[in-house]
């Protein structure tokens, strides 16, 4: 959820691909964030940034034509930066990386069993390209992931449902409410327990 993909101004929206629908989940996210935080649980967010040459790259930048005239996500920039309105808050982590899945060339694999996490609640976008390399990535790694099918989306309903259905495989879905539901009784057990 950066002000590359997500923000009118951003460098997708610059070069052509609407953002409207991603822009449209952030009060979600930020509902989910703050009940997470309520319930103590920690929060990670990965942000996709390149190097000023994009030589860390790959085929990342081939996209869509124009994501490098448009210099988009360098490391550094607005760009590149978490929305606003999602920004990160002591003790939250942000994991930076280079391709789709949050796994693929980070430390998050670490940095998740150090901490003895098992389980991920995943949103955010795009559903059909990071959220789902993420979740698959995650289930072969032995994570248990629930993806949050309200609080992910990408350009068009179809490529999201789509990938909601195979997201359904690895580890399963859950609406936002239901899920806030679930875990504000969860701290209610366990804080009156």
């Amino acid at each position: 959820m950066q002000n590359g993909f997500c923000h009118p101004s951003g460098s997708f929206s610059k070069v052509g691909i609407p953002v409207a629908r991603q822009a449209a989940i952030v009060p979600i996210i930020q509902n989910l964030v703050s009940i997470c935080r309520n319930c103590e649980i920690p929060i990670f967010y990965t942000r996709m940034e390149f190097s000023e040459d994009f030589s860390n790259a790959g085929m990342m930048i081939d996209f869509k034509p124009g994501l490098k005239q448009a210099r988009a996500l360098i490391r550094g920039t607005w760009d590149a930066q978490i929305l606003d309105d999602l920004w990160p808050n002591p003790p939250d982590i942000v994991v930076s990386k280079q391709r789709h899945s949050a796994f693929f060339g980070t430390d998050l694999h670490q940095i998740l069993m150090e901490r003895g996490i098992d389980q991920i609640i995943v949103t955010g976008v795009a559903t059909n390209i990071c959220v789902e390399s993420t979740v698959r990535e995650a289930w072969m790694h032995g994570f248990q992931s629930l993806t949050v099918d309200d609080a992910t989306n990408t350009l068009s309903q179809k490529e999201h449902l789509a990938s909601i259905t195979n997201l359904q495989h690895f580890g399963g879905t859950i609406s936002s409410r239901e899920l806030a539901e679930e875990l504000l009784e969860w701290t209610r057990l366990t804080r009156s327990g």
